[in-house]
């Protein structure tokens, strides 16, 4: 489900055991950076769904994930 026009997701799992969805935002050709977005207090990686698509025309990926507590 992309909730915030993301091209995928991709999983990490921490040494806990805990898991955290990671948003991508992604150019069709391959990028030429990668941009790594880490959210503060009361927010979510889907906040990042803005900047994202800016970027991604110019042909950056960005990245995104939740933080403990954040999940959405």
């Amino acid at each position: 489900m992309n909730r915030f026009s993301e091209d995928r997701f991709a999983t990490f799992k921490g040494r806990n055991g805990a898991e955290r969805k990671i948003h991508i935002w992604e150019p069709e050709k391959p990028a030429a950076g990668v941009l790594l977005a880490i959210h503060g207090g009361m927010a979510h990686a889907g906040d990042y769904v803005t900047p994202a698509l800016y970027f991604r025309q110019h042909r950056f990926a960005t990245v995104a994930f939740d933080l403990c507590g954040h999940e959405n």
